[in-house]
């Protein structure tokens, strides 16, 4: 979700993507729901049948722990400079524009929360130097294709 933007300050409704799992009796399939909320307000919605079925397994074999983010951030950032070194200048990854974002994820594992400021390029310069930041990552593509693969009406 948007927490944060930096052409008007803090959000007041939610923007941006939740996602949910509806775990019925284990004779029956998981739906997965995802709500994207525009201003609080649901402007597009998605729910499958046997896809949700797929999505969810696959999220469930990532295995996803929760971790403290920005403990994380500079293990890997130290692990990607010390890789980098002596092949390239090393710039840690940021922007200045953009948007405030707190990704949350709720699991068998437990909480994850993290709000940074246009996190997807660190999570994604980050993710081969961190396994905790990989499985974020890999939790986040699912969920990103899933979504665009049923907005299209290809699930």
């Amino acid at each position: 979700m948007i927490t944060r933007a930096a052409s008007h300050g803090p959000v007041n409704a939610p923007n941006g993507w939740a996602f949910y799992v509806k775990r019925p009796p284990p004779s029956m399939t998981p739906i997965l729901y995802g709500y994207d909320l525009r201003g609080g307000n649901i402007h597009a919605s998605i729910s499958g049948g046997w896809e949700s079925k797929e999505v969810v397994e696959a999220i469930d074999e990532i295995d996803f722990e929760p971790f403290d983010w920005k403990s994380e951030a500079a293990i890997a950032d130290a692990r990607r400079d010390k890789a980098l070194q002596g092949e390239t200048v090393v710039v840690s990854p940021f922007a200045f524009d953009g948007a405030e974002f707190e990704i949350i994820i709720n699991n068998k594992r437990g909480r994850f929360c993290m709000r940074e400021w246009n996190p997807g390029i660190q999570i994604k310069c980050y993710a081969p130097y961190s396994e905790k930041i990989a499985k974020l990552k890999r939790v986040i593509d699912t969920l990103a294709l899933y979504a665009g693969l049923n907005m299209f009406g290809l699930f």
